[in-house]
């Protein structure tokens, strides 16, 4: 992709890659939403289910430490059709597999090829957008992901009801290759600038030490999206609780009010101030799903946490671009996504544990612990760090 020029963000490149993410995150979710009740259906344990559940965010968390290198040094869109292909395809032999290390070996895959092309996606926005409205595209870039939180977990849940299992997992996988294909519409540079190709390999090509401490807070909200995505569809079936399908269309609104209207109130802000109010209200959330067990506190559980992580993830995403120099800008993505890919398998792989010992409500109740963490890690570990450098989070939306 091009830089924008004149200040220009709504460029035709920017506003096919928004359509890009929304294709490649509806083919995501429609999976996660599926895939973990599909696996108990079949008799695995919550515990086996967390597992394999989470090897996928595992392997993404262990390719993250080459992804940013690759970003920075081949050609990015290239990168994000093969392994976009790869992961459509990986994603619907899930339909015909049954055994543990089959799906194991296909989870590892899957989230290999994430990591590379949420990596390679993110870092072609950040190089093309104007210096001076960088934190606002990214909020915007963001909004891509509200439209599948709000239609693609019901649409997955009903489509496995409708049709079954594998047809369903041909629609996600479809769903991938269409933006995969859209892909083929964005004008790449030949891989790298000529400066990073030559210079010899850095250590902190790997991980961006400068973006380690808002993708540690970040690290800490996404334990708790985890266990959303992972269980709460379980959590509903166990509790009784109908039309769980609302719960996500309330997260999807609440992520998408304080994207649209959070953004000049985010720029007042600190990071600390804008993670303490994003805690605040996520511990709404887990003590609604927590104590209430019912569809009356589920549904506005779901607007709650959707208000918190729609606040703290554009916010910690922008700290760790701001805080690198832009020619290491696939690197401070992939310690970004790092952080999120930590979360996610402390909050399958430890959320599941937790389920078969104390049960689904008192787990979500244990996850306020995992908020006050990621408090505490923005006023110690951000704020007081690097104050004199912070910039704007959201940009004027």
């Amino acid at each position: 992709m091009q830089k924008a020029s004149n200040d220009r963000l709504w460029t035709k490149e920017f506003i096919i890659m928004i359509i890009i993410n929304t294709l490649i995150s509806i083919g995501s979710f429609m999976l996660s939403t599926t895939f973990n009740p599909y696996l108990y259906d079949i008799g695995y344990t919550a515990s086996l289910v967390g597992v394999i559940a989470g090897i996928s965010s595992a392997s993404s968390m262990v390719s993250r430490i080459c992804s940013g290198g690759m970003a920075n040094r081949m050609n990015k869109r290239t990168l994000f059709i093969l392994f976009g292909i790869l992961e459509a395809v990986s994603i619907v032999l899930l339909g015909y597999i049954t055994n543990l290390f089959l799906l194991i070996v296909m989870r590892i895959v899957q989230g290999f090829c994430y990591a590379v092309i949420s990596t390679a996606g993110m870092t072609l926005v950040a190089g093309s957008l104007p210096e001076g409205r960088m934190n606002e595209g990214i909020g915007f870039y963001g909004l891509s992901q509200i439209i599948p939180i709000c239609l693609a977990p019901a649409a997955g849940l009903g489509l496995a009801a409708m049709v079954g299992f594998r047809l369903m997992l041909y629609c996600s996988g479809l769903s991938i290759i269409l933006g995969a294909a859209l892909m083929l519409f964005i004008r790449a540079e030949d891989g790298a600038p000529e400066a990073v190709k030559t210079r010899r390999f850095r250590w902190n090509e790997l991980i961006a030490p400068e973006a380690v401490p808002p993708a540690l807070c970040a690290m800490c909200f996404a334990v708790l999206n985890s266990m959303i995505m992972n269980y709460i569809v379980m959590y509903s079936n166990d509790a009784g609780i109908a039309g769980v399908a609302w719960f996500y269309m309330a997260y999807g609104i609440g992520t998408l009010t304080v994207r649209i209207f959070g953004g000049r109130f985010a720029d007042r802000n600190r990071f600390g101030t804008n993670a303490a109010i994003a805690g605040a209200v996520g511990v709404v959330s887990m003590l609604l799903i927590w104590l209430g067990g019912s569809k009356a506190t589920l549904i506005p559980a779901g607007l709650f946490f959707g208000l918190s992580y729609g606040l703290i993830i554009p916010v910690a995403q922008a700290g760790c671009l701001s805080r690198t120099p832009p020619e290491r800008s696939g690197t401070a993505t992939g310690t970004y996504f790092l952080g999120i890919d930590i979360g996610f398998v402390i909050g399958s792989t430890g959320g599941g544990i937790l389920i078969d010992h104390i049960g689904y409500a008192r787990t979500y109740g244990w996850c306020i612990a995992s908020i006050l963490v990621g408090v505490v890690v923005a006023f110690v570990f951000v704020d007081k760090r690097f104050r004199k450098r912070e910039q704007p989070a959201l940009g004027k939306l």
